[in-house]
């Protein structure tokens, strides 16, 4: 009898103890549907500056300089750096190789304190840095590198000794904080626990790769979902994040797999590609979303925005298939690239709804 009361003792606590993850996982996330947009507009884009040849993945501003990220390395640098004043190559940054600083191939970088160029080699699994503190272009850069100790899809820089990764596939939870002078990891909010039943964790996590982006005060991430239109915000300081869907809902098609070793996603053919870009201000998340098959989502024509709150604010027409693109830190100018005239083009972003 004793037996009994003990057994039916402990199946309570289970339960009670299942009960409990299973409301903190559900505060983990919050989720904001919408269908439509309630704002639309049309970008007037004018010609900048032309660029021969590359591809270019993205443009980030810096206070008197445009920086173009071309992963095919025409100029055999992934980053050019162009004047404002007068559109001139100013500096061209991290070779393309296998040597000290330079990189192979990749599709994620950045700039950090507007000094440091940051580039995430997939290939060869680093980062490379590069650093120019003075004010004459034949001043030599400070080059680094760090080798990463597991794979992540796509990463952000926190400071200068530490990032985000996402994507990773030795780790269940959403993002890992890597500490790079010491490789130190430690995982972050929570894992993805809407999965059905018959789809293993790590084909479902592939399944939902996304690109990473970090707002300029570094307080929060966000995940722009690649098949899905889902938008993740990420809070740093309560490890909580929030999940805007829509408008369209649309889920990610796939198989999973099970190849060398792992779980994977093999992705449909005929999947819907959502967003394949993005660029983070104080004020807005602005992504580039595709809306094509996954064959044809190299470029795509429409910015969706939205506010650190997560409630959306407009649909941006760009009217031109474009790649990439960056805004200015007051929101009133956004440059854009597009690649079948290799063309980089700007327009005034004046009148966005605060």
């Amino acid at each position: 009898m004793k037996k009994n009361n003990y057994l039916k003792l402990l199946f309570l606590v289970a339960f009670l103890f299942q009960i409990k993850q299973e409301v903190n996982a559900a505060i983990l996330v919050d989720t904001i549907q919408f269908q439509k947009f309630s704002k639309e507009k049309e970008l007037n884009l004018t010609e900048y500056l032309k660029f021969e040849g590359g591809y270019i993945r993205q443009l980030f501003l810096t206070d008197s300089s445009l920086v173009l990220l071309d992963l095919m390395a025409m100029t055999n640098h992934f980053f050019n750096q162009y004047s404002l004043a007068d559109k001139k190559l100013k500096r061209s940054y991290i070779k393309r190789g296998t040597k000290l600083g330079e990189a192979m191939g990749g599709f994620t970088g950045g700039v950090y304190n507007k000094e440091t160029f940051w580039f995430h080699d997939i290939s060869l699994n680093r980062l490379v840095t590069a650093t120019f503190a003075g004010s004459v272009a034949s001043e030599p850069v400070k080059l680094n590198q760090f080798t990463l100790p597991n794979f992540y899809h796509t990463v952000q820089m926190k400071d200068g000794t530490t990032l985000y990764g996402e994507g990773s596939t030795h780790a269940e939870n959403k993002i890992q904080e890597l500490n790079i002078s010491n490789n130190k990891e430690i995982n972050l909010f929570d894992v993805y626990n809407k999965r059905p039943a018959n789809i293993p964790y790590y084909a479902w996590k592939s399944a939902h790769e996304a690109f990473l982006f970090s707002k300029p005060t570094k307080d929060k991430l966000v995940l722009a979902y690649q098949f899905t239109d889902k938008v993740e915000i990420l809070d740093i300081k309560t490890n909580k994040s929030k999940i805007i869907s829509g408008p369209i809902n649309v889920e990610p098609k796939f198989t999973p797999r099970f190849r060398d070793g792992r779980d994977e996603a093999v992705i449909d053919e005929d999947a819907i590609m959502a967003f394949i870009n993005g660029f983070m201000t104080n004020k807005f998340i602005y992504l580039l979303y595709s809306g094509k098959t996954r064959l044809e989502s190299n470029t795509a024509n429409y910015i969706f925005v939205y506010d650190w709150n997560g409630n959306q604010i407009e649909k941006i027409n760009c009217k031109k298939e474009i790649s990439a693109f960056v805004v200015s830190d007051d929101d009133s100018t956004i440059y854009v690239f597009e690649p079948s005239s290799q063309l980089v083009l700007n327009a005034s972003l004046i009148g966005l709804k605060k």
